[in-house]
């Protein structure tokens, strides 16, 4: 059973949990002895509330208890699709934004007002560095943040300004962040510069479910492709509107969370063979990492590879003998 969004257990069902816990019932009626007046009074309401969050199922009587170790890994699988389903809808408002943008301009007739949209758009690969370079030198975000699904905007980035851009990132109380593909890290002409990047104080982690291109920093500017979804998007539109930047930050925070550090792809492959190791499926693995199925499946072997396994029993006994 799934778990669904519930506050933390209450005294009473957690002194239930406990008791069953201890003594593994395997029906109600077998529980009912081992507790006191009161609880016995509240059981219902007591198991409906375990049941809700994913520590034990009761079928016709029957008692049937979850490990905690698996319940805790349901009830965090299941916030993780809760988050990542709230992405996808801030992203979907995302694609629509340039368009609904160009049609507002469009039917912007009355002069005088005010317009509530701040932004401007910058064609061409070449011009963007100015403007980077004044915010960064200028504005001085705390957290300036970019998603590349293509390492080569991080490459056009340094091209032809790499003193600058290296001078402007190693300015006091900035401290960007990068979000990758993991395809990227293994990309030889990506490593040197993203260990560079790394050298100058910049966070870099690897997703591999990448919405597009976008840039926050979520006191002062977003950038958005003008085609919502590019990951090296030819125009790109910069907004200085405050709900716009604070719905960018929220899914740039997301993935964030979701994110892995790039200094724990030398053994990318432990918690994966961890979860596998407590009876999650590949899917179920990938969810609660925010990886897709192929890169589970990759670490899987690189697991094997690294431990000597040749099958995924052998994997699971030198995985044992190494914890």
């Amino acid at each position: 059973m799934r778990p669904e969004e519930t506050p933390l257990l209450d005294a009473e069902s957690m002194a239930v949990l406990l008791i069953a816990y201890r003594a593994r019932p395997r029906t109600v009626d077998e529980l009912l002895p081992l507790l006191d007046k009161a609880s016995v009074e509240r059981l219902d309401a007591t198991l409906s509330a375990l049941e809700l969050a994913g520590f034990l199922t009761v079928t016709d009587g029957e008692l049937l208890l979850e490990s905690p170790y698996m319940a805790f890994i349901a009830i965090a699988a299941a916030r993780m699709e809760r988050l990542q389903s709230e992405t996808t809808r801030t992203v979907t408002l995302m694609e629509s934004l340039p368009l609904l943008i160009r049609n507002w301009d469009l039917g912007e007739a009355r002069p005088g007002e005010d317009h509530p949209l701040v932004a401007s758009v910058v064609h061409g690969r070449e011009d963007r560095w100015p403007i980077w370079h004044r915010h960064l030198t200028e504005e001085k975000p705390k957290r300036p943040s970019w998603v590349l699904p293509d390492a080569a905007m991080l490459r056009e980035m340094f091209a032809g300004n790499a003193e600058s851009m290296v001078a402007t990132l190693q300015q006091g109380g900035v401290r960007p962040r990068f979000i990758l593909r993991p395809d990227a890290i293994d990309d030889p002409r990506n490593q040197q510069l993203v260990e560079a990047s790394r050298g100058v104080g910049v966070d870099v982690r690897v997703l591999d479910n990448l919405p597009g291109w976008f840039y926050v920093a979520s006191d002062t500017l977003a950038g958005l492709p003008v085609t919502w979804g590019e990951s090296r998007p030819p125009s790109v539109l910069f907004i200085r509107t405050p709900p716009v930047i604070a719905a960018l930050d929220v899914v740039f925070e997301t993935l964030w969370a979701r994110a892995e550090p790039v200094h724990a792809q030398a053994h990318g492959w432990e918690p994966v063979v961890r979860l596998l190791a407590q009876g999650m499926t590949d899917e179920a693995v990938g969810r609660y990492l925010g990886l897709d199925v192929r890169t589970v499946r990759r670490r899987v072997a690189e697991a094997m590879a690294d431990l000597g396994a040749t099958s995924r029993f052998a994997l699971g006994m030198a995985w044992k003998e190494r914890s």
